[in-house]
C-alpha cells in the first residue's frame, strides 16, 4: 500500500516565489515573516503542574 500526504510549507519563501516583485518587497516580506515567527515562538503558555495533569486526567 502506498500513501501520499501533501504537507504545506511553514512559510512562503519569497526569495524563490514565481512573482516578479522588487527586491525591497521580497526583503520586507521576509522581514515580516521573521518578526511573526519570533513573536509566535515567544508566546509560550505557562501551566501549573496540577492544571496540566487535570487536562490530561492523570492522577
Amino acid at each position: 500500500m502506498v500513501a501520499k500526504v501533501d504537507v504545506p510549507p511553514l512559510r512562503k519563501n519569497a526569495a524563490v516565489s514565481g512573482d516578479n516583485k522588487s527586491i525591497s518587497k521580497k526583503q520586507a516580506l521576509l522581514r515580516r515573516q521573521s518578526l511573526n515567527k519570533s513573536k509566535s515562538a515567544s508566546e509560550a503558555i505557562q501551566l501549573p503542574q496540577p492544571v496540566f495533569n487535570a487536562i490530561l486526567n492523570i492522577e
